[in-house]
């Protein structure tokens, strides 16, 4: 398994729209999706040479950065290895400035997921993301460079 940052927009757009309405509020335009390449970083994953999924790495402030994942329906079951990759990547590769990855969900299996990870609860925004019309909360969760 490999990770390479990409600047690849066709790559990033094409696999980023394949899920967004899971991911995204209700009524949310696609247009909100915007691609930088400079100020973000996205990651390639590959597993034996074929293309899995991407993480997108947003600095946050110079201290942390915001995560997300971008796993290819098909190659979920492999979703934990991959996420500690990226993870081990964000702490051997990223700048020293960056202490903590941060990431927020509203969805269960993903919370527990990001748990498994090692990630910590470190708050909540009550009733702040509509999905099929329901308010949901929306989970913070953190993790230390140092815990990875």
């Amino acid at each position: 398994m490999k990770l390479e940052r990409t600047y690849n927009h066709n790559l990033i757009h094409k696999t980023v729209i394949t899920m967004i309405d899971d991911i995204i509020e209700d009524d949310t335009s696609y247009d909100c999706f915007v691609i930088d390449t400079e100020k973000e970083c996205w990651l390639k994953c590959t597993d034996d040479d074929e293309f899995v999924g991407l993480f997108q790495l947003i600095p946050f402030n110079r201290t942390v950065l915001e995560m997300h994942c971008y796993i290819l329906k098909e190659e979920r079951n492999k979703s934990n290895l991959y996420a500690k990759k990226a993870l081990e990547w964000f702490r051997d590769e990223s700048p020293e400035m960056y202490k903590r990855v941060i990431t927020s969900t509203p969805y269960i299996h993903i919370r527990k997921w990001l748990l498994k990870l090692g990630f910590e609860i470190e708050g909540c925004y009550k009733q702040s993301f509509t999905k099929n019309n329901e308010r949901l909360d929306l989970y913070l969760f953190g993790i230390e460079r140092g815990s990875i």
